[in-house]
């Protein structure tokens, strides 16, 4: 299988030779936000950080267009992440941790961050994920301590309050 990734910081598309083993385990259903993107009309995701695959595959079965971006490679995805790529519906990126990941003149309805969850990891992911216009950010392990605080801070700035959106996953709409 073939998937077709940036190369940050050029726009041009380069060609990811991996494949993505088959995997043997089913997708996290606490990470399952469809209904979230199905009801707020979200077209276009952007997930910053990979993992197994659960966020992205559950993005891709409610009808998003998802761009998912890590910065190191897994052994192991989950088998509903590996269709939906094969299907065209997910786009992994595997890129520095050098971010932005893509070029800003792509724009998101969803920027979802899932990666370290240390706080200063997550504000630059917060300032990334503002330069790609987002309808809403939303947030993996959002009561953790790297989290918390950078979503109450957005909410200030914002001047909006944060969504449940599932387990432990919380979004904010831009203003």
């Amino acid at each position: 299988m073939t998937r077709i990734g940036y190369q940050h910081p050029s726009a041009d598309p380069v060609e990811i030779t991996t494949t993505i083993p088959l995997g043997d385990y089913k997708p996290d259903t606490r990470m399952d936000i469809g209904a979230f993107i199905r009801d707020n009309g979200i077209k276009t995701v952007l997930e910053l950080g990979t993992g197994s695959g659960s966020s992205a595959y559950y993005c891709a079965l409610a009808g998003a267009k998802v761009i998912t971006v890590d910065v190191f490679w897994y052994t192991r995805r989950n088998q509903g992440f590996i269709e939906e790529v094969e299907k065209g519906n997910i786009t992994l990126v595997v890129a520095s941790p050098d971010f932005p990941p893509l070029p800003t003149t792509l724009k998101f309805d969803l920027v979802f961050i899932d990666t370290s969850h240390i706080l200063a990891q997550t504000e630059l992911d917060v300032s990334f994920a503002k330069q790609y216009s987002p309808k809403w950010i939303g947030f993996d392990d959002a009561s953790t301590a790297g989290v918390a605080p950078v979503i109450d801070k957005l909410c200030a700035e914002w001047g909006t309050s944060r969504v449940g959106i599932g387990w432990d996953i919380m979004a904010v709409k831009a203003p």
